[in-house]
């Protein structure tokens, strides 16, 4: 039998390729679960003024080395005393929305979220 020549170089090489493919689909799948997130989050937003419920937005996703971080927030841009109290207090009522805007919707839609981002990687394998 022959002898086979790998040449290290080569394979390092495709490996990155495939971990830079791979790293980009979950990026691109984590953002799109998490604009789910978003469509929802500013369906359940308390609406007063809509000046709380104009900050809610997705984030594009950072990628570091070891990590993939998507974020939903509410609250930058003047509203940031505003947003927590409202998101955190169970006994306020809002005549229009609920408290729990982000947090609710992220439970609600974990598992959209989770199959967008099998769906992203899918499409690359």
């Amino acid at each position: 039998m022959g002898d086979i020549t790998v040449n290290a170089s080569d394979v390092l090489r495709n490996l990155a390729a495939v971990k830079s493919r791979l790293v980009g689909a979950v990026a691109g799948g984590m953002f799109e679960g998490a604009q789910r997130v978003e469509d929802l989050a500013h369906e359940r937003v308390p609406k007063d003024t809509g000046l709380l419920d104009s900050t809610i937005h997705t984030q594009e996703p950072i990628i570091t080395e070891n990590m993939v971080e998507v974020r939903v927030s509410a609250g930058e841009g003047g509203a940031e005393d505003y947003a927590l109290p409202v998101h955190e207090d169970l006994t306020k009522f809002h005549p229009r929305g609920a408290a729990k805007y982000l947090e609710g919707p992220q439970n609600e839609k974990a598992e959209e979220f989770f199959s967008a981002v099998v769906t992203a990687v899918e499409e690359v394998a």
